[in-house]
């Protein structure tokens, strides 16, 4: 179960560049979102993260920030959440 949770670690940090790659495409705002988001997330401070995240999917419904929005809920304690969003990402990427 540990290393299940490593790979998704792994996986949740190649999607948050991902993403913030696909960004570069939005809008200014969006963008800056992104990377605020981004900068969180690398630093630790999954609560912010998370909010920006959050607020990023409702505005662009991009699933590709499902996973790192997982990792978030997983690092605040949120197992349920966290998989939600995992679900959530797999309904979306069908």
């Amino acid at each position: 179960m540990r290393s299940f949770w490593w790979v998704l670690l792994v996986v949740s940090t190649l999607t948050m560049l991902f993403a913030c790659t696909l960004a570069e495409a939005r809008p200014a705002s969006t963008r800056e979102e992104a990377r605020a988001a981004e900068r969180a997330f690398e630093i630790g401070e999954y609560a912010q993260a998370l909010e920006r995240l959050e607020a990023l999917f409702l505005a662009t419904n991009d699933a590709a920030l499902l996973v790192p929005m997982a990792t978030c809920y997983r690092a605040l304690n949120r197992p349920s959440d966290a998989t939600r969003a995992l679900r959530l990402h797999a309904l979306y990427t069908r």
